[in-house]
C-alpha cells in the first residue's frame, strides 16, 4: 500500500469537493466577491470545525450543528454573539483539543478503548535483566 498515493488521492478527492461546494455557493449567490469571505465567515468556520472535532466524521456533522443551533437562539443578542463564539472557541482549544466528537465517542464507549497493565519493580527488574 502507497502511502504518498493514498495522501494524494485524498487530497485531490477532498479538493474537487470544495470546488463543488464553492461553484454551488456561487450560483446561490449569483456572484463570488472576496467581500463574500470576511472574517466573521472565516472565525464561523473555524469554531465549527474545533468544536467539532478535526479528523473525524461525526465531528464534520456536529461542529456545525452546535455552533448554527447556537448562532439561531442568539440571533437577537447580536452584540453577545461575538463574545460568546469566542469563548467558546477558547474553551474548547483549552479544555476539549480534539473536539466534541471523540469525547462523545469515549463516553459511550465506541472511542479506542487502552488497557492499562500495573507493573510492579520485580517485573521490570526481570525485564531489564533478560533485555541485557
Amino acid at each position: 500500500m502507497n502511502i504518498t498515493h493514498i495522501k494524494t488521492v485524498a487530497f485531490a478527492l477532498s479538493a474537487a469537493i470544495a470546488g463543488l461546494a464553492g461553484g454551488l455557493y456561487s450560483a446561490l449567490l449569483g456572484f463570488v466577491a472576496p467581500e463574500s469571505f470576511n472574517l466573521e465567515q472565516m472565525v464561523l468556520m473555524k469554531i465549527m470545525a474545533v468544536v467539532g472535532g478535526l479528523g473525524t466524521m461525526l465531528g464534520s456533522v456536529i461542529g456545525p450543528t452546535l455552533v448554527i443551533v447556537l448562532q439561531e437562539q442568539l440571533r437577537e443578542s447580536q452584540g453577545w454573539l461575538e463574545i460568546i463564539f469566542g469563548a467558546t472557541l477558547i474553551a474548547f482549544v483549552l479544555f476539549v483539543p480534539k473536539g466534541i466528537a471523540p469525547l462523545l465517542l469515549r463516553l459511550l464507549g465506541h472511542g479506542p478503548q487502552v488497557e492499562t497493565v500495573e507493573v510492579n519493580s520485580q517485573t521490570r527488574r526481570a525485564n531489564a535483566q533478560a533485555t541485557t
